[in-house]
């Protein structure tokens, strides 16, 4: 019997792989060794990757069963794991499938992580009820930086957190940031636009987002 190797076909590293270990759904011999689990198994490589994203998922539909009080649709498990890998992407689906509320539990399965998002909005009473969203989630105020319907006192106390990024979360209306644009940081892991049909109104804001 003559044993088939494929060139460059490996899933983990690229490298050479026999049609045996394909036919098993492993990685190359040079990846592991010996045969078994390859998310136990993998220290790196593109696997491993697709095995990490497995993994931060399964603790994403945690976050959301604890703040939603439901299991996460198929649709919204797609949307976590795109953006897990670090896509950006629009969000296309009717009123009421669950885009807002995939959006926040993102953004607080991020910030328990210490990763900063920015939430955008297009009216303060959003913002506002947004707010009390993410709270119902865990987070507090000081992870929590957002911009209303403020006293003078409050919004200088507000934009000394700006300046310092004393912030996991960052929620403000689009205008905010078409304002703002260079007063922000430049490092958020996720960026979520809800009512994008009112972001887009200016184009300006689409380019200062991306």
């Amino acid at each position: 019997m003559i044993k088939a190797i494929f060139s460059k076909l490996c899933p983990n590293c690229g490298g050479d792989i026999s049609v045996e270990r394909l036919e098993k759904g492993l990685p190359c011999e040079k990846c592991m060794p010996k045969e078994g689990d390859p998310c136990k198994s993998l220290k790196e490589g593109t696997l491993w990757e697709v095995c990490q994203v497995e993994k931060e998922l399964l603790e994403w539909v945690e976050e959301f069963r604890r703040g939603v009080s439901a299991e996460p649709w198929d649709l919204q498990r797609t949307w976590a794991k795109r953006v897990l890998m670090g896509h950006s992407f629009g969000l296309l689906a009717p009123t009421g499938v669950g885009k807002t509320s995939f959006g926040l539990s993102m953004v607080s399965f991020l910030a328990k992580k210490n990763k900063r998002s920015y939430v955008i909005l297009p009216t303060k009473l959003l913002v506002e009820q947004t707010v009390r969203k993410l709270k119902s989630f865990g987070l507090d105020e000081k992870q929590i930086l957002y911009f209303g319907d403020d006293t003078e006192k409050e919004k200088r106390e507000k934009r000394k957190r700006l300046e310092e990024e004393d912030f996991l979360v960052l929620v403000s209306t689009s205008m905010f940031l078409y304002k703002n644009y260079e007063s922000l940081p430049k490092d958020f892991a996720f960026i979520f636009v809800d009512d994008v049909d009112s972001f887009l109104k200016t184009a300006k804001n689409i380019d200062k987002a991306l």
